[in-house]
């Protein structure tokens, strides 16, 4: 009984630990995305991208341990609207199959916001989600629709046609990500919405709620009221 009790007890506090650990980093990473986009509210590109360098730095050889920051950066650099950086960095990443997918999957619907061939990003993502689909385990059932609902939405921001319902609770979820993934994918959603005749204020608020970084970016345009994620 002495024995089983101290098997519990060793178990429980494992749990504690592994509980105050993840949620310190939880905080951590919440915190850090708070000055990046408090910086570059505050005081421009420039020191925001010393934050980002710094904090989320570039990483050629991506892991699994560090997936979240690598995604991060991809956001980051996508409200920065730097573009040759995301192109670079997306094409240059390897590692673990499901790493380069979610990391990348992030980069290029970057792409497709900021760069200046949607339709060419939005297909590079749509491949992507092929490949993962085709050479990803059967255990990667969820990156398989995570990666699937980003190129879809990359199409609908290409194309302009709006988000299909079936993709919103994905999606949705998806934005759960941090601050910046949430800036950009729903910025995502917005300008699909706006292109394919939707109303778009709702959208507005939850971006310009983040941050006021696509500000200008796509031109606001009074539709009829519409649905939103």
């Amino acid at each position: 009984m002495i024995v089983v009790a101290s098997v519990v007890e060793g178990a429980i506090t494992g749990a504690v630990v592994g509980l105050v650990v993840s949620l310190a980093m939880i905080w951590h990473r919440a915190r850090w995305a708070k000055r990046f986009l408090a910086a570059l509210e505050g005081s421009g590109a420039g020191p925001a991208r010393v934050l980002l360098d710094q904090g989320r730095p570039a990483a050629a050889k991506l892991s699994l341990g560090k997936l979240l920051s690598s995604r991060e950066r991809m956001a980051g650099l996508t409200l920065l609207g730097d573009v040759e950086a995301l192109q670079a960095e997306v094409a240059g990443h390897t590692g673990p199959l499901t790493a380069v997918v979610q990391v990348g999957a992030v980069g290029l619907l970057g792409l497709t916001l900021r760069g200046s061939d949607r339709a060419a990003a939005a297909r590079e993502l749509d491949a992507l989600a092929t490949r993962m689909e085709t050479e990803g385990g059967a255990m990667m059932k969820l990156v398989k629709q995570q990666t699937r609902a980003l190129a879809t939405l990359a199409r609908c921001v290409a194309d302009g046609r709006p988000v299909p319902q079936e993709i919103h609770g994905t999606v949705g979820a998806l934005a759960k990500n941090g601050k910046l993934v949430e800036a950009v994918v729903y910025q995502a959603v917005l300008e699909a919405t706006r292109a394919a005749g939707g109303d778009p204020r709702g959208l507005e608020a939850k971006v310009r709620g983040i941050t006021t970084a696509f500000d200008g970016h796509v031109e606001a345009v009074a539709h009829p009221a519409a649905g939103e994620l």
